[in-house]
């Protein structure tokens, strides 16, 4: 399923701002990202924990790329959820270069804009069963 076909036609704005932000990351466009986040954006991840504040989510952004160089996303779904909010559906695919290991992963991110279309908090929900690679 495309992203466009999934977008709610009330809030295209919004969503068009994280799939732009999203497109960002799979460029690994690092400057790109960084227009998209206020100074104080907290990211939280299952995965990888907590990051507050714009250097500190690029630095775990970058460090992410950094093994993970041939990261691919796809979204599956993307809609507002409210009038500053846009959740999505995603899986990834990549390959760790420290060790050589290819991960899938699935779940659930939730993007929260500011008034000015700023993202100021991210929360990342891997929906990955134990059993994935």
């Amino acid at each position: 399923m495309s992203i466009s076909a999934t977008m709610r036609a009330a809030e295209p704005g919004i969503v068009d701002i994280v799939a732009r932000y999203h497109a960002a990351l799979a460029a690994q466009d690092f400057e790109a990202i960084e227009t998209f986040l206020t100074d104080t954006v907290v990211y939280i991840s299952d995965g990888i924990g907590v990051h507050e504040g714009r250097e500190a989510v690029l630095s775990g952004i970058r460090t992410y790329f950094a093994e993970f160089g041939d990261h691919a996303a796809e979204d599956f779904e993307i809609e507002a959820i409210s009038d500053r909010a846009v959740r999505s559906v995603w899986k990834v695919t990549a390959t760790s270069a420290r060790n050589g290991r290819k991960i899938e992963r699935h779940g659930e991110k939730t993007a929260f804009l500011d008034r000015d279309g700023f993202i100021e908090k991210i929360i990342v929900r891997d929906r990955t069963p134990d059993t994935a690679a």
